[in-house]
């Protein structure tokens, strides 16, 4: 029988970012699909988890590797994380019978870190969007300085000239709006709240 693509995801929990280098150990549960379907290992299904970026890595579990309470175990070491190029990748959760019918579970985007042990001396930390930010606000700052007639700046790695002050402003609050949702985004994929948001305790 030909492999067939599930039309229903279910909702597995997402995949969380990782650094190059450091091992996975995964256990995913059963699964039921919206159609009723149950995704398991006893019902015969295998499962494999893919991230797709600048490189590659493909886990799977088939239908023995799994812990006492039927959880698929997946896992990939040291060397294979390692071998990713740090950056977006786009993860995907399928599942597989043995008739070759193929359902795709969940799917989403995470961001391998680099190995900050691996860095040399003088390493920048900062994101693409933290350092154009910089780049902008400097820009800007020292435009207004000039009265105008220094107009030609470098900013996130490109060579870009001005006319107006108000060009450079949108610049830096478009940098600024992609900086704040690179926060919103590390804070969620840890588990913690909205960093835009005070809390203030009235006593």
């Amino acid at each position: 029988m030909s492999a067939e693509t599930g039309s229903m995801v279910a909702m597995l929990p997402a995949l969380a970012n990782f650094v190059q280098g450091d091992a996975l150990n995964l256990t995913v549960s059963p699964c039921t699909l919206p159609d009723g379907r149950l995704i398991s290992a006893a019902g015969g299904w295998s499962l494999k988890l893919s991230l797709r970026g600048a490189s590659t890595l493909d886990l799977t579990a088939n239908t023995t590797q799994v812990d006492g309470a039927g959880n698929w175990l997946l896992a990939a070491t040291g060397a294979q994380t390692a071998a990713l190029t740090a950056g977006p990748y786009g993860w995907i959760y399928t599942a597989t019978d043995a008739s070759g019918v193929r359902a795709t579970l969940s799917s989403g985007t995470i961001d391998v870190e680099p190995d900050l042990t691996l860095a040399a001396a003088g390493y920048d930390p900062r994101t693409t969007a933290q350092k154009a930010l910089t780049d902008a606000e400097a820009a800007l700052a020292s435009f207004k300085a000039s009265g105008g007639r220094v107009r030609s700046y470098s900013i996130g790695g490109r060579s870009m000239t001005f006319e107006t002050a108000a060009e450079l402003l949108s610049l830096v609050s478009y940098w600024r709006v992609r900086v704040a949702n690179e926060k919103h985004a590390a804070a969620a994929a840890q588990g913690l709240g909205d960093p835009s948001k005070l809390l203030v305790r009235f006593r």
